[in-house]
């Protein structure tokens, strides 16, 4: 059986790879869920801040573009400039990640994208 102090190692040695890819991340977020039931503790997401941004659109699924977004977030200036195709296979792998990692986040998130116009 692991133990708490195993999956706190696992969590460290994952989170201190240079660049991590999808698998990476969603090596991450299953330890992240083992630590939360060993532990025994529950995390607050009530205080975590969403951006209300639509993302950007493409004119069509074939075509890809770079993406030009504003903001000040890592996450704005890691994507800008970078393929919107390649990125959004990413995002889309995370959503997946997110719907079995955390339901009511998903929910929330995809509640926040149907609502925009």
């Amino acid at each position: 059986m692991l133990t708490l102090r195993e999956v706190e190692n696992a969590i460290a040695e994952l989170e201190d790879v240079r660049n991590p890819n999808a698998s990476t991340c969603a090596k991450l977020a299953n330890l992240y869920i083992v630590r939360e039931h060993l532990s025994g503790e529950s995390p607050d997401y009530s205080r975590v801040a969403y951006s209300q941004a639509s993302a950007p659109v493409m004119s069509a699924p074939a075509v890809s573009a770079k993406l030009e977004v504003s903001g000040n977030s890592d996450f704005v200036k890691t994507i800008t400039g970078k393929d919107s195709a390649a990125v959004w296979k990413v995002i889309n792998e995370l959503m997946d990640n997110l719907k079995i990692v955390n339901p009511n986040f998903y929910e929330s998130v995809m509640g926040k994208i149907r609502a925009i116009r």
